[in-house]
């Protein structure tokens, strides 16, 4: 979607070639978990040739294993820990469910950014230098910073196309702000599910 967005608004030319067009949206590191990749970034690299050195085979490699680290070891084993306390029928008392929060947030964490590190992992294999979608977030001195680690690429996204451009039309001032910020965080929290 944000290719053609990005034609319709004029900051890209349309493409000439359909292979490239068809790499771009069927660019299987980024289907599953991210990085959504704007269209500027990525096409640049589908039209250049790449030639994947040692630098790009060990670091890939390395973001391959990491990726796979975090949501096998880490993710999956949070996830015994929350299905547990929280798919149990038992009373569980406070410092058992505050165990089972904080191993929620990083089974979520560590399952969403293990599959985004994968994804980076294997776009670098090939000679792709695709967005690292997290950034230590839970190391966030604040709010606003959370957001700027937490799956980078679908912030910018949905501050690119949703959250900018409602802001940014004619109308009612501080009411259009809040309500914009309102329905960006409804539609995020839409795409990341119930």
């Amino acid at each position: 979607m944000g290719y053609t967005v990005d034609v319709y608004r004029r900051e890209l030319k349309p493409g000439k070639n359909p292979w490239d067009f068809a790499l771009f949206v069927a660019f299987f590191p980024q289907l599953v978990a991210g990085p959504i990749e704007r269209a500027k970034r990525l096409r640049a690299q589908i039209q250049s040739p790449r030639r994947p050195g040692l630098e790009d085979l060990y670091a890939g490699a390395f973001l391959l294993v990491w990726g796979l680290f975090q949501k096998i070891v880490i993710a999956d084993n949070m996830a015994g820990v929350v299905n547990a306390t929280f798919g149990g029928g038992a009373p569980y008392n406070g410092a058992e469910m505050m165990v089972a929060c904080y191993a929620f947030s990083f089974q979520l964490l560590c399952d969403f950014a293990g599959y985004s590190c994968m994804a980076v992992g294997a776009g670098r294999l090939m000679g792709f230098r695709l967005t690292t979608n997290f950034r230590a977030p839970y190391f966030a001195s604040n709010l606003r910073n959370f957001w700027n680690r937490w799956h980078v690429s679908l912030t910018r996204w949905f501050g690119n196309y949703v959250y900018h451009p409602l802001r940014n039309m004619p109308g009612a001032g501080a009411g259009r702000a809040t309500g914009s910020v309102l329905l960006t965080f409804l539609l995020v929290g839409l795409w990341h599910g119930a």
